[in-house]
């Protein structure tokens, strides 16, 4: 895919909004709080940072309580398509618009998004820099919820609507315990890309999930090196760069992403597809599913793996 099929930026997307009959804003920020002690999970919608300012237009969705197929075991599961699509319906964004989505953070939550969107074969975007490129690109910034558009409830269940819809692409998008667990043995091709931090991933702090560490056989490809200072995503050139030294420079290769729970990994994913990989998933249960497996192992360099 081309970089402008991937990524808007904020100059553009003021220009965009001059003719906006068929553009959709999401505003898709959450605040996650850095884990204290082992086991802490802390999460927060990012909805009044919303109603302090936002792209003109925008509408606000809170992934985890409409976005999301939560369970007592995960907190972020990619809905059915279907699901989704309803779920988008509310904010009136269908495969009839071009949609663009950003955050207020560091643009893992509108990573997030994008990919749930593309799975589905619809035609979306992310703010490349996000609210803070928006703010300094001297983007206008409307206040309040003059659209109404705050879910407060789980997504719809209506029947299919009858609006025309794209053929999502062909590439699998999402993979499982069962595939991730087959590579890390070497019985499937493919390579293993953990998203978190060094110290994360070498499990040296504490972790919001049931273990330390990092699925064995694993490389470490942090989120947000994939940014420059402004954080935008690098260049294509530097992104092979980084790949080729790391999944190896097959472009048809699968390769697996996983994190904490798949959102930071969305980065991961976004990022090698600008870089022209064609075989990338988001393995979606992250290590918050890996972890809780006690059959399955873990690598620690701390006695909490």
């Amino acid at each position: 895919m081309k970089r402008e099929d991937i990524l808007v930026g904020a100059r553009d997307l003021k220009n965009e909004l001059r003719r906006a009959e068929e553009l959709r804003i999401i505003d898709a920020s959450m605040i996650m709080y850095p884990a204290l002690f082992d086991g802490n999970y802390k999460l927060d919608n990012g909805y009044q940072n919303y109603l302090n300012g936002h792209v003109p237009g925008s509408r606000y969705v809170n992934l985890l309580e409409t976005m999301s197929e939560k369970t007592e075991e995960f907190q972020f599961y990619h809905l059915p398509d279907q699901v989704l699509r309803n779920a988008l319906l509310r904010l009136d964004v269908s495969d009839l618009h071009r949609v663009v989505v950003y955050d207020c953070s560091n643009g893992v939550w509108a990573a997030r998004l994008y990919w749930q969107l593309r799975a589905i074969g619809m035609d979306c975007r992310i703010l490349d820099g996000g609210w803070k490129q928006w703010v300094i690109d001297g983007g206008r910034i409307e206040t309040g919820d003059q659209n109404g558009t705050y879910c407060k409830t789980h997504p719809i269940t209506e029947p299919p609507s009858s609006s025309p819809q794209r053929r999502a692409a062909p590439e699998e998008f999402w993979s499982s315990k069962q595939e991730v667990k087959r590579v890390m043995e070497g019985k499937a091709d493919g390579a293993l890309a953990c998203a978190l931090s060094p110290k994360m991933f070498q499990g040296k702090l504490p972790s919001r999930y049931a273990r330390r560490g990092h699925i064995p056989n694993s490389l470490n490809i942090p989120a947000f090196t994939l940014y420059d200072g402004y954080g935008k995503f690098l260049d294509k050139n530097m992104l092979k760069e980084i790949f080729g030294q790391t999944v190896g420079y097959d472009l048809h290769k699968r390769v697996i992403v996983y994190c904490g729970s798949g959102i930071s990994a969305a980065i991961v994913a976004i990022a090698l597809t600008l870089a022209d990989y064609s075989n990338v998933a988001i393995y979606d249960g992250s290590i918050q599913e890996w972890a809780m497996d006690m059959s399955l192992p873990m690598v620690s360099e701390t006695s909490h793996g």
